[in-house]
């Protein structure tokens, strides 16, 4: 069993079962559906939490990304359509299995491409985010998540130190007064979401969250002391606060890895190291 089973079923139990075993019919319905041809399937290795494959539409060549979450996928669609001209990713159709995406060309992922150049991911991921920034506010802000949905998981009750929990707790209340400006966010603008096409880049699997761009950095933020520095000078934010609010989102994501039965040791190690910095 692959890690991509293992997440799948981790979080869906026998649901999650099921539908990675009618992964092979849902995929040819939409195939047929959609009028795709060349099919051709990416290594295990390389998925997480939705299966995709590639195809061409006529002769364009198109990403088939299909997933259990049906809300997700709908937000998603809306949030590629709403960045739509600013850094995103094209979205050609949609239903409540699927999305039928654009493929970036050569479609390599920042982290891939600078694997060993911290400083080049980080100026990078700034200027894709400065981008998606330009995206106007949507009317139907219910159609994305708000910050407390997002943040919800760090006032629950979860097996992790108290001090941890609550520091994280008082952080996100402070900011979420002091920063009332709202954009529409990516919500998960990481490396491995950040792909090079022609000359450029194109951010993927957008979240849809609704917050001050501050919340948005903390997504690509490697190295705790030099990443923020930077983030915090090219945006203008305060460095503290911007600090504030990732270890926020460092509990967050533990939390995230609990609810969801996986192993949280990667951003708890994370939490230990920055806790007496901020």
């Amino acid at each position: 069993m692959n890690n991509f089973e293992k997440n799948i079923i981790s979080i869906y139990g026998n649901l999650g079962k099921s539908w990675l075993t009618n992964i092979p019919a849902i995929v040819q319905k939409l195939a047929n559906k959609w009028q795709l041809t060349d099919l051709t399937y990416p290594s295990p290795e390389i998925l997480s939490f939705n299966f995709i494959a590639f195809a061409k539409l006529d002769k364009q060549k198109v990403v088939l990304k299909i997933s259990p979450r049906t809300e997700d996928l709908k937000r998603e669609a809306l949030s590629i359509q709403a960045f739509a001209g600013n850094g995103m990713v094209q979205l050609i159709a949609f239903n409540d299995q699927a999305l039928l995406l654009q493929r970036a060309i050569a479609g390599i992922s920042l982290k891939e491409t600078y694997m060993n150049d911290r400083q080049a991911k980080v100026k990078i991921s700034c200027e894709v985010m400065r981008n998606l920034l330009k995206a106007e506010m949507p009317s139907q802000r219910s159609d994305f998540m708000s910050l407390n949905a997002r943040f919800a998981p760090i006032f629950q009750d979860f097996a992790l130190p108290q001090e941890y929990l609550l520091k994280a707790q008082k952080f996100f209340n402070q900011l979420t007064v002091k920063y009332q400006e709202t954009n529409l966010l990516h919500g998960d603008l990481h490396a491995y979401n950040i792909i090079s096409n022609k000359d450029g880049w194109l951010a993927i699997d957008p979240k849809g969250l609704i917050g001050h761009p501050i919340i948005e950095a903390c997504c690509f933020i490697e190295d705790f002391e030099k990443d923020t520095a930077f983030i915090a000078n090219f945006f203008g934010f305060e460095l503290q606060d911007l600090r504030q609010i990732y270890y926020s989102h460092i509990i967050l994501a533990t939390c995230w890895m609990l609810e969801d039965h996986l192993n949280p040791e990667k951003f708890l190690a994370i939490a230990e190291k920055i806790n007496g910095l901020v």
